[in-house]
């Protein structure tokens, strides 16, 4: 369906054929004079006839439209068309090829992730490895997506296209054939999500996608496209795009399981670290317990220490015999007890080191 089929004219109808049609058609499909239950649909009608009226009653915008969007026209205007190419041409591109659009977008969807995702795990693998043991998988997706929309707008602004699109000869201009500038671009990918996807949200995504197929089809542009002022055009693909498609799509999916076995090892080690911690942890709380028990055991030798001290004073003043009976034992009990304090102390110096050390393990995840 092209802007002619939405205004039901011919490509060849004059200016004032146009204005009569879009009058014509405007009244019998303007909201206000519907059925409320045919209102949604007349708006999107609506819509479309906007559109294809602005572009077709400027003379400048409704030759870029014919020549397709400046690809079937030579450098100088004023060599001459053949206006049945032009508009065959023109009506090619701008059928709304559902089916494509639809894997172009899935494979933007799989090379976002699949980049985001890399690069996330790469810089912060903890972090990583938590979205996706907490995260539902196509939650996942979304947020990942999410993310990758602000670079895609930034492509699309470049280059008129994205990667899935590319693929697919697919290419995103506004209503008078140019690139979008970066705002328009985000602006589209985000209702894209929203609106075709559904946010990632599997049974909210299936009712989306079914909705947004059954305007394209009917109306040739999806309400964003409508929204925006965009317009989805296709070209033909040349064999060695084709080839070279082929192994592009081949490589991402080889990429994609890539990316599996790469999130697979990335749980495995953080298993593996999360047990060593934990083993370490175990260790920290034994060492722990024997530290308390050897400063109990200190403090009680340290208690006899001092009453023995106490009786030796007294023998020393009463009974110097058994003092000097009693004199190696006391030497004995001092070295005991310094020996144990020093064991203790060299102790504590090396577990406050493995807490230290663990907590400083824990920290870099």
């Amino acid at each position: 369906m092209t802007y002619y089929d939405i205004l039901e004219v011919s490509p060849h109808a004059s200016k004032e054929v146009i204005e009569k049609a879009y009058r014509v058609l405007a009244k019998k499909y303007h909201p206000d004079v519907n059925p409320p239950a045919e209102r949604p649909r007349c708006e999107e009608l609506m819509k479309a006839l906007n559109v294809a009226y602005e572009t077709l009653i400027d003379a400048d915008k409704r030759r870029q439209y014919d020549a397709g969007f400046d690809t079937y026209h030579t450098t100088e205007y004023d060599q001459p068309i053949n206006d049945d190419a032009i508009s065959q041409d023109a009506a090619e591109m701008l059928k709304p090829r559902p089916w494509l659009r639809y894997w172009a977008r899935s494979i933007d969807i799989l090379i976002g992730c699949f980049i985001v995702a890399y690069s996330w795990s790469y810089i912060h693998p903890s972090s990583y490895s938590a979205l996706v043991e907490y995260v539902y998988e196509y939650l996942l997706t979304g947020v990942l997506y999410g993310i990758w929309l602000f670079v895609e707008a930034l492509i699309v602004s470049m280059f008129g296209t994205t990667p899935g699109k590319w693929l697919f000869n697919l290419y995103v201009l506004d209503r008078e054939g140019n690139k979008l500038n970066y705002s328009l671009a985000l602006k589209r990918s985000f209702l894209v999500l929203y609106r075709g996807l559904g946010l990632g949200i599997p049974i909210v995504a299936l009712f989306t996608s079914i909705k947004a197929y059954g305007k394209l089809t009917s109306n040739i542009f999806t309400s964003w496209d409508l929204d925006c002022g965009t317009v989805t055009i296709s070209k033909k693909n040349s064999t060695p795009k084709i080839v070279l498609s082929t192994v592009i799509v081949i490589a991402l999916f080889a990429g994609l399981i890539y990316l599996n076995i790469h999130q697979d090892e990335l749980k495995r080690q953080q298993q593996a670290f999360a047990q060593q911690m934990d083993e370490v942890y175990l260790q920290i709380e034994k060492e722990e317990a024997a530290l308390t028990n050897m400063q109990n055991e200190i403090d009680s030798d340290y208690q006899k220490f001092v009453e023995f001290e106490d009786q030796m004073k007294v023998w020393l003043d009463s009974d110097p015999d058994k003092y000097d009976e009693n004199y190696y034992v006391y030497e004995q009990m001092i070295e005991d007890y310094n020996s144990k304090l020093e064991e203790f102390e060299k102790r504590r110096v090396l577990h406050n080191k493995s807490i230290e050390e663990y907590n400083n393990k824990l920290s870099k995840q």
